[in-house]
């Protein structure tokens, strides 16, 4: 975050919340992994016109996570 993109949430919300390294790159983890699977799922689409439930079920669980973390910066 730029010093005046700090500077103007600060003046408009009173809040600047600071996240953790580590937080951070688990949440890029997460949705590199969600990206991945998405794309598996129009390689697999593309080449067969069919989408196992499996695989729609296990890219709902990882968006689950994803959509929980994401709360938690509220």
């Amino acid at each position: 975050m730029s010093m005046s993109k700090f500077f103007r949430v600060l003046l408009l919300s009173g809040e600047v919340k600071v996240l953790s390294p580590e937080f951070v790159r688990d949440i890029q983890r997460q949705v590199r992994g969600v990206g991945r699977n998405i794309n598996q799922i129009a390689r697999l689409a593309h080449i067969s016109g069919k989408v196992s439930m499996e695989t729609l079920l296990q890219i709902s669980a990882e968006q689950e996570k994803l959509e929980q973390m994401l709360e938690r910066l509220e």
